[in-house]
């Protein structure tokens, strides 16, 4: 176990409001985000401006949740390929009680700081003042899984990366493709 780990794992156990917190940071926070995105992403859809024509919202909105959706898929695709092929255990394997059960047993990347980072990358892309918010959530989030003794730090940093990778490599892929579709509607 490394150091790093060992020190915010240290905050576990020891005031229950923290406890508390922690817990909600990182098992339920993430529906809030996510909601908060589906919000973002349906405003998108159905905003009126008077200078913007409907079709162009549609188009948006279109692009927005493919690049959305596509970032997750990638990301999480490649995190399950490498979860379950390298097999590495959880903390809590290790003599390690975690604040709250999970399910399962594979540590190494993170599922969690994958697909958060994924969707903060996309969300940043499309809505760069409320994007911060999507990054901070995920950070948060991550933090929250070290400190609660369900991941090692660098499951969370793994997650990340592979996250922030995939919608990168998503966003600046399609994203030509979907100027000349759109260009020629």
């Amino acid at each position: 176990m490394s150091n790093l780990f060992i020190f915010l794992y240290s905050f576990a156990w020891q005031w229950p409001v923290v406890d508390a917190i922690v817990i909600f940071l990182a098992k339920y926070f993430q529906y809030i985000v996510i909601g908060y995105a589906c919000l973002l992403m349906y405003r998108e859809l159905v905003s009126q401006s008077p200078e913007l024509s409907p079709f162009r919202n549609i188009k948006r909105a279109i692009t927005e949740g493919f690049w959305v959706t596509g970032s997750v898929v990638l990301a999480m695709g490649i995190t399950y390929i490498i979860k379950y092929s390298l097999a590495i255990p959880r903390p809590f394997l290790s003599g390690v009680v975690p604040l709250f059960v999970h399910g399962g047993y594979n540590s190494f990347p993170s599922g969690h700081a994958t697909f958060f980072a994924s969707l903060a990358l996309a969300m940043f892309f499309y809505h760069k003042k409320r994007g911060w918010y999507f990054l901070l959530s995920a950070l948060i989030i991550g933090l929250a899984r070290i400190i609660s003794g369900v991941h090692y730090p660098i499951d969370i940093v793994a997650g990340y990366i592979i996250g922030i990778a995939s919608a990168y490599f998503v966003i600046k892929l399609f994203r030509p493709w979907f100027k000349k579709i759109f260009l020629k509607l």
